[in-house]
């Protein structure tokens, strides 16, 4: 058994490539060849993998599209990448049908992976037809020998995937993966030679996003299995790791606050789960390991990159994500790209000593890829200190640190400090402007529903733990916090531009209402 999917069923290695055959006879069919983009909007499921196979035996490039996307957002991925296909979930293709502006010319035919399901009229000026996957030749199993598709052979420098940024500022970009790339990412996420074909991995990280391939690719790369579920729900975590005998899950973003704020029980530690991938740390790691029975590791990754600095399953330094791996080189420089000291914050940049393990650019994008991979490293846009002992510490987005009263602030190292409040869940901390210069710290805070957050005691918490001008000006109690679908990353530049609601507390506020009671 390879997949075992929640909601599709499951599936063998053997019956997969089957599968995937299937997919290459229909789009070969219909004129895909090498090196031609195929966008796929489909749920998670391993129907979505066999999507991928099919197109990548073809030489084809697939480009999986955020099930998320409608409109603007929807145009913009399905047009950029110029496709030949669009695969689609019936249940999506109204999104298509009823987009103001026409697609692309390149596009011909839209499949619905649905049988018998009702297909929406496309507007002539729309462009492609509207055809279900079951009415094409290939369908059933068991294919005829006459009329199986003619695949290629795959190349480490072959593109297995465009994969499109979270786009938490401006238009999304496209990121051209290899098969290279896919591989070492999946070889260096988890410590994989540490591992075995008898672990069962956890996949419900979308197949539209690194995290969800990498799952995939490791579990595959041992002859294992991976339990693939439509998404995370910190609900079903524990039951879904008892169910299936899960060993090795990543768990990013929220989800990892949320395992360790849940209630301690003394049966924390009786489960199967024994290896976990987490990005962020817990804040207290040796107690999380120990409370669950799990040893941890995480690494710095980006859909771009393919973990260049991990940690193994050996304890860090607080904060760190680890060391520079075996056979990539890292710097942190200043806005002239010039290498900083130990211990002073900078960018982070990046090169591979092997070849494609490193993206090959964004699609359509000649002048962003310039600007990333400048001088022949690429810049992460990550502000990153390195100490002398070679570990790096993530302090921040570049484009989210802070500056107050003349001094660099971390928004990363603000919500820490925050989120030890009882009560606070979550946190997401921002730049707002200030009507005197630079800027003021606004807190968007989400209560964790046992206990209410009163802002006069966190802000008399905070003065106990951080200098002074680290302290927020500006608190909003909100019920949830914008992420991305795919990493459950906080859309800060949404919080940026967010006018403060009826739940804002200003600091100064406060202190003067203050100071006039006594």
């Amino acid at each position: 058994m390879f997949i075992r999917d929640t909601a599709a069923g499951d599936i063998t290695y053997g019956a997969l490539k089957e599968a995937a055959d299937q997919w290459s006879t229909r789009l070969q069919g219909l004129g895909v060849g090498r090196g031609d983009r195929v966008v796929v909007m489909l749920p998670n499921s391993w129907k979505s993998v066999a999507a991928w196979l099919g197109i990548a035996q073809l030489g084809a490039v697939e480009v999986p599209i955020n099930t998320a996307y409608l409109g603007r957002m929807l145009h913009h991925a399905s047009s950029l990448v110029e496709p030949k296909i669009i695969i689609t979930h019936v249940d999506f293709l109204e999104r298509f049908a009823t987009l103001e502006e026409p697609l692309p010319a390149s596009v011909g035919t839209i499949l619905v992976t649905e049988a018998n399901s009702p297909l929406t009229s496309m507007r002539p000026e729309a462009g492609p037809v509207a055809l279900r996957v079951d009415d094409l030749p290939g369908h059933s199993v068991g294919l005829d020998p006459g009329i199986a598709a003619t695949t290629e052979a795959l190349r480490p420098g072959d593109v297995a995937s465009i994969l499109y940024t979270s786009g938490t500022t401006g238009q999304s970009k496209g990121v051209v993966v290899t098969w290279e790339q896919v591989r070492t990412t999946a070889e260096w996420c988890f410590p994989l030679r540490t591992l075995t074909a008898d672990d069962v991995w956890y996949c419900p990280w979308t197949f539209f996003h690194m995290s969800g391939k990498l799952t995939l690719t490791s579990a595959a790369l041992l002859g294992g299995q991976v339990v693939v579920t439509p998404g995370f729900k910190t609900q079903r975590f524990w039951a879904d790791v008892s169910d299936y005998g899960i060993t090795t899950s990543m768990i990013v973003g929220a989800a990892v606050n949320f395992l360790e704020g849940a209630p301690v029980a003394a049966n924390d530690a009786a489960n199967s789960l024994r290896n976990v991938y987490a990005a962020p740390m817990p804040a207290d790691p040796v107690a999380f390991s120990e409370r669950f029975g799990v040893r941890l590791c995480t690494c710095f990754n980006m859909t771009e990159t393919a973990c260049p600095i991990v940690s193994g399953w050996d304890p860090l330094p607080p904060g760190s994500c680890g060391q520079v791996r075996p056979g990539a080189e890292c710097r942190i420089v200043d806005e002239n790209d010039d290498p900083v000291p130990p211990g002073v914050p900078g960018e982070l940049v990046i090169r591979m000593s092997e070849p494609w393990e490193i993206s090959q650019g964004y699609f359509g994008m000649p002048e962003a890829t310039v600007g990333a991979w400048r001088n022949l490293w690429f810049h992460t846009g990550d502000l990153v200190k390195v100490d002398e002992d070679g570990y790096f510490y993530l302090l921040d987005r570049i484009k989210d640190s802070i500056r107050r009263r003349g001094e660099n602030i971390s928004s990363v190292e603000v919500e820490a400090e925050v989120r030890c409040h009882p009560g606070v869940a979550e946190v997401a901390a921002v730049a707002v402007p200030s009507e005197l210069s630079e800027d003021e710290i606004k807190v968007f805070l989400v209560e964790d529903g046992a206990a209410s957050v009163d802002i006069r005691e966190l802000i008399a918490f905070l003065e106990k733990r951080v200098p002074r001008f680290m302290i927020p000006r500006f608190y909003e109690i909100v019920p949830e916090l914008p992420k991305t679908e795919a990493t459950m990353r906080v859309q800060k530049a949404q919080l940026r531009t967010r006018v403060g609601g009826p739940r804002e507390v200003d600091r100064t506020t406060l202190t003067k209402a203050q100071s006039a009671s006594h």
